[in-house]
């Protein structure tokens, strides 16, 4: 099976996972983690994504696309940052019916942790960050939970983590996730922002 290549959802999920985070002062922590509790979020709902979610601040939109051979599929995502935590949301799709039919955006779901996690090193080997996964669902249709730490390149030192759900529905895959200091992540918030994302379509 050749291989359906993520342009910018790839480089973007990675460098986030891995700890692209700004260095920060503790006075600078302190703020953000005041910010992150208090900020009024913003209602995101992009014309025909097919979802709609709640964010820290308004967000930046990345429009690119999943090729394969001569196809390529429209990709959006979503991002927003608060302090040194990233919000993200986005879709793939609408695969053609000869690519799901071949198994390809069944294929896509079951190997997103390598999209997220896969790095290869100087020496040409592939490095996996460790993970834990877990079977959920939105609407009844099928989900995947990534939960892992960040990568050996965050710039800050505190304990920071990912969090990443993934979602198949019918010919689209809709990604949403959060990455960021534990500190400013509180289970209050993770809630608050996962459970804000609907389906719309």
């Amino acid at each position: 099976m050749q291989r359906l290549t993520f342009v910018f959802l790839s480089l973007f999920i990675c460098l986030t996972l891995l700890g692209n985070f700004p260095i920060t002062q503790a006075q600078e922590k302190k703020t953000g983690e005041q910010k992150a509790q208090s900020s009024s979020w913003i209602k995101v709902a992009p014309k025909d994504a097919g979802f709609s979610v709640l964010m820290p601040s308004t967000p930046k939109e990345m429009i690119d696309s999943v090729v394969y051979g001569s196809i390529k599929v429209p990709a959006s995502l979503y991002m927003a940052k608060m302090g040194d935590a990233s919000f993200f949301a986005g879709r793939v799709g609408n695969f053609p019916e000869q690519l799901v039919t071949a198994g390809y955006v069944t294929g896509l779901f079951e190997n997103a942790h390598r999209v997220f996690f896969e790095t290869k090193g100087e020496d040409g080997k592939t490095n996996t960050l460790p993970f834990t996964k877990h079977d959920i669902s939105l609407n009844g249709y099928s989900g995947r939970e990534y939960v892992a730490d960040c990568g050996p390149y965050k710039k800050n030192d505190a304990p920071c983590n990912n969090t990443i759900r993934v979602y198949k529905v019918g010919d689209n895959l809709f990604i949403v996730g959060m990455s960021g200091t534990k500190s400013i992540l509180s289970v209050e918030l993770t809630e608050k922002f996962f459970s804000s994302f609907t389906l719309t379509q």
